[in-house]
């Protein structure tokens, strides 16, 4: 680990004795896995700090992402978030550091945050030669703004760069279809001569949809087959865009926001569990089920207390509030 903080007599001392320190919260740990709970963001946090004391940076930042995790999990972003900048003040050249604050950003509605992380950590990975981070940091890009075709490209542009033209032939298919609909004719013209290269190199190019007004839905069946055996298997992130696509279809239903919102806690990332929930909100306020779009908007709140959907949601089903 380069760039460190190099100078401990300018860190302050956070405690008496870091080596009492450490084993109390190490203690705190071991009772948490004995009671089956989870470890308590505090405990690795101070063990951060602790460790820190000691000159131990390796080891504080280690614990600082661990901590960030757990208040992320907690839905405690301005705790995740503070921890995310200890690493970034001490061990500025961590490769993680700028993709959790791009999430921990993106997650409390602070988009333009979010996306100054990801797209520095995108170009500086890329440049490192580091595609596996450089992707991930995409993919949260394209989370935060899907209806940007642009981002779309340009993960087809990293996917290819890292050998993997099916990936790449999916985004440009999914940038495609937005340039259509937003009437960029030109952009479209550009994405459909890529996707043919692509096709007359063998790669997987997603079907186009057959001429006519109206573009027939996937097949919910398979796509709900697909999500629930890649939830099975414990393969969150892929069945988190498998029930993503199932909604865009318009052939979801209730019981599969339940498994979605299962599926993004299991991710451990707070923007994925406030994507779920807030499709289910507004799903189940357009069916008129007001009092399921209700739960769903307040356990929005429980993660972001300043999330401005789950906010408009709760003053959209205010009035509407059936007898307890």
């Amino acid at each position: 680990m380069s760039a460190i903080w190099k100078d401990k007599r300018d860190r302050p001392s956070r405690h008496p004795d870091a080596d009492a320190a450490i084993a109390e919260y190490l203690e705190q740990l071991r009772q948490a896995d004995i009671s089956g709970t989870r470890p308590p963001a505090g405990a690795l946090n101070g063990l951060g700090d602790a460790h820190l004391d000691t000159d131990d940076v390796a080891s504080a930042v280690e614990y600082y992402r661990q901590a960030a995790e757990a208040y992320a999990e907690d839905g405690r972003l301005e705790h995740a978030i503070a921890c995310c900048q200890k690493i970034r003040r001490y061990a500025p050249d961590d490769l993680q550091a700028g993709l959790l604050l791009g999430r921990y950003y993106g997650a409390k509605g602070l988009v333009a945050d979010a996306l100054i992380e990801l797209k520095n950590l995108v170009e500086r990975q890329k440049g490192a030669g580091n595609m596996r981070l450089a992707l991930e940091g995409m993919r949260e890009i394209v989370t935060l703004e899907p209806d940007h075709p642009e981002h779309r490209e340009r993960l087809a542009d990293l996917s290819l760069a890292d050998g993997d033209p099916v990936t790449a032939s999916e985004a440009l298919a999914a940038a495609l279809e937005r340039y259509e609909t937003a009437g960029e004719e030109a952009a479209a013209h550009r994405v459909r001569r890529r996707l043919e290269d692509l096709k007359q190199a063998g790669a997987f190019v997603a079907p186009e949809a057959p001429p006519g007004p109206v573009k027939p839905p996937p097949q919910a069946k398979g796509l709900r087959a697909e999500a629930e055996q890649y939830r099975s298997e414990g393969h969150w992130i892929e069945a988190i865009e498998t029930y993503r696509r199932l909604s865009e279809s318009g052939q979801i239903r209730g019981s599969d926001f339940d498994a979605w919102s299962e599926c993004a806690r299991q991710s451990g990332r707070a923007a994925n569990v406030l994507e779920s929930l807030s499709a289910a909100s507004r799903w189940h306020l357009d069916a008129g089920n007001t009092e399921a779009a209700r739960r769903s908007a307040e356990e929005m709140l429980l993660i972001d207390p300043t999330n401005e959907t789950a906010a408009e949601i709760l003053q959209w089903v205010g009035e509407d509030r059936s007898p307890q």
